[in-house]
């Protein structure tokens, strides 16, 4: 009987530490996200004055596009930014890249990040190889209106604008291959011969399968994909992609948070309850201890 208890103790203990581990661990994880939080608002605000000062007394939507475009393309260099938050593969964050340049998708995701504090919608894009398969080259599209987008890309320095006033958008540019290289040659009759737009890729860096989320990744995506374009049409290639996909520290948080749910649900759930009168053995119900009334004797 005394073994039975001693069992029955050790098992309660091994539950007990258990449970508090996991619960350590939770708060652990929830002073991450707390952190990473605040190194995402510090880094904003400092966009935010960047942003302002950047755009000085601009009024239009998209005179504000043009010169946060200009601004990024002049951004230190255009090789890949190897700066990271806390996760290596997360890329640079837009504060990073701000302070040391980057390539297509890194000034891409500073652009995106400085026309959000600006208050102007935009999403990130990705040109992909004329298989539609591989991304080759980031970009970003701006919405200055209801139904008016601007396609622009801050390695170099490029925007599409219209003949008869206005700007094409993502959609135009899937539409019709010939804006692209039209542009591109007018680009390169009116810069000198060291800007970047001499060594644009024209037969890869293509919009003929451009779009916001690459639907084509998996399986599952291009079933959503498919699913989601018996709905919006075209609007698919332009669906906004998630903050937390663009912004490391945001998404350091919010994995840390899910983390916290999860060792919570371990340690309360799971290994975590106390003894309750089900869980004691069935010789101490029956009354077969000293200090114990016998359950027989009860009836």
């Amino acid at each position: 009987m005394n073994r039975m208890r001693s069992r029955f103790r050790q098992r309660s203990t091994w539950r007990y530490w258990i449970s508090r581990g996991f619960s350590c661990l939770g708060v652990v994880f929830l002073c991450i996200a707390l952190l990473a939080y605040k190194a995402y608002a510090r880094d904003r605000a400092i966009l935010h004055v960047t942003a302002r000062s950047v755009v000085g007394k601009a009024q239009t939507p998209s005179d504000k596009v043009l010169a946060a475009l200009d601004w990024v393309f002049h951004q230190h260099g255009f090789t890949e930014n190897r700066a990271y938050f806390v996760v290596p593969g997360w890329r640079a964050t837009p504060k990073q890249v701000m302070d040391g340049g980057g390539d297509c998708a890194d000034k891409s995701r500073l652009l995106w990040a400085m026309l959000d504090e600006l208050g102007i919608s935009s999403t990130m894009l990705m040109c992909l190889d004329p298989n539609g398969e591989r991304p080759v080259h980031t970009v970003v599209e701006a919405r200055l209106g209801p139904t008016e987008y601007m396609v622009v890309d801050p390695v170099y320095n490029m925007y599409f604008p219209r003949f008869d006033g206005g700007y094409y958008g993502l959609l135009d540019l899937r539409g019709d291959s010939a804006i692209l290289p039209a542009r591109v040659a007018h680009l390169r009759a009116t810069r000198g011969s060291h800007d970047p737009i001499h060594s644009y890729q024209d037969s890869r860096s293509v919009y003929s399968h451009a779009t916001s989320i690459h639907w084509n990744k998996a399986v599952w995506t291009r079933i959503l994909g498919n699913l989601l374009r018996k709905f919006l049409d075209d609007e698919v290639y332009r669906i906004p992609r998630p903050e937390i996909m663009e912004e490391p520290q945001l998404a350091v948080a919010w994995c840390a948070l899910a983390s916290v749910g999860i060792a919570l649900t371990i340690a309360w759930k799971v290994v975590g309850p106390t003894a309750s009168r089900q869980q004691l053995p069935l010789q101490l119900l029956a009354g077969n201890s000293r200090n114990c009334v016998p359950i027989a004797s009860l009836r």
